[in-house]
C-alpha cells in the first residue's frame, strides 16, 4: 500500500509540474538563442534593437514567473502530497 502511495506522491509532486517546466526552459533557452542572434545581426547593420529588446525582456519575464509557478507549484504539492499520504 505504501508503495502505490509512494508512486501516487511521486506523480503529483515530481511528474507533473516537470512537464510543465521543460517546455518553460526549452522556450527561455529558445527566446536567449534567437536574441543572440538578432543582436548579432542587427549590430553588423548597425540598427536600433529597442523593440527587440523590449519583446525579448518581456518574453523572458513570462518565461520566469511560469518557471517560478512552477517551482511553487511543485513544492506545495510536495508538501500537500506528505501530509495526506502520512509519509
Amino acid at each position: 500500500m505504501k508503495g502505490t502511495l509512494g508512486l501516487v506522491l511521486i506523480l503529483t509532486t515530481v511528474l507533473a509540474p516537470t512537464l510543465l517546466a521543460i517546455p518553460l526552459l526549452l522556450l527561455g533557452a529558445g527566446l536567449a538563442t534567437v536574441f543572440s542572434f538578432l543582436l548579432l545581426r542587427g549590430k553588423a547593420r548597425g540598427e536600433s534593437l529597442r523593440r527587440e529588446f523590449l519583446y525579448y525582456t518581456a518574453s523572458a519575464a513570462f518565461v520566469s514567473i511560469g518557471a517560478v509557478a512552477v517551482g511553487v507549484a511543485q513544492g506545495y504539492f510536495s508538501i500537500l502530497g506528505v501530509r495526506l499520504f502520512g509519509l
